[in-house]
């Protein structure tokens, strides 16, 4: 866990430095996120909930049009994953308040305590896909204030040996959909 919020330190240090170099006016987006939806099956779906916190830095591109790069942490009842994502903002209009879309696709780092307590158990994330939607406007000259909705696709990989033939290993492929209810400030 060390390993991973050192490494979530020096991107940010990277991204935040990159984005003061820049020519092309850019913006931070920090968003939080409550979800809901669950582990899905051929057959059924294992309810979760929790949160999801989100910081990205957005360079715009066209006056509609942000690209840029970001991460978080989406922590659910069991499952903590830490997602690396490149982020495509576009406003509906160029002046706000203005509704917007955004796509983010990445991948993320996994992990379940309960699972990875157990002898010749490994649990590790996978691609995330996050589609989304919401409306923004200005609070000040230089903040502005986002809500909306968003799905996620998170995949994750759970590899185990059986206790009765410990050499053979077994790979099972996890999907996780939600649905995320955001509020953040761009600035």
């Amino acid at each position: 866990m060390k390993k991973i919020l050192l490494s979530i330190i020096i991107i940010f240090s990277i991204i935040i430095s990159l984005a003061q170099e820049s020519r092309h006016p850019t913006s931070t987006l920090i968003q939080g996120n409550f979800v809901l939806g669950g582990k899905v099956t051929h057959k059924t779906m294992v309810y979760r909930s929790g949160i999801n916190l989100d910081f990205a830095v957005l360079k715009r591109i066209k006056p509609q049009l942000q690209v840029g790069a970001g991460s978080g942490v989406v922590i659910l009842e069991d499952e903590i994953f830490i997602p690396f994502y490149a982020i495509i903002k576009t406003n509906f209009k160029e002046i706000l308040p203005s509704y917007y879309l955004t796509f983010k696709i990445g991948y993320s780092y996994g992990n379940n305590y309960k699972v990875n307590s157990y002898t010749y158990y490994n649990y590790s994330g996978g691609l995330i896909i996050e589609p989304g939607f919401g409306y923004q406007f200005q609070l000040t000259e230089t903040t502005k204030f986002n809500a909306g909705i968003k799905a996620i696709s998170q995949l994750g990989i759970l590899n185990y040996k059986s206790d009765v033939y410990p050499e053979d290993l077994y790979k099972e492929r996890l999907r996780f959909l939600l649905v995320g209810l955001n509020f953040g400030f761009e600035f």
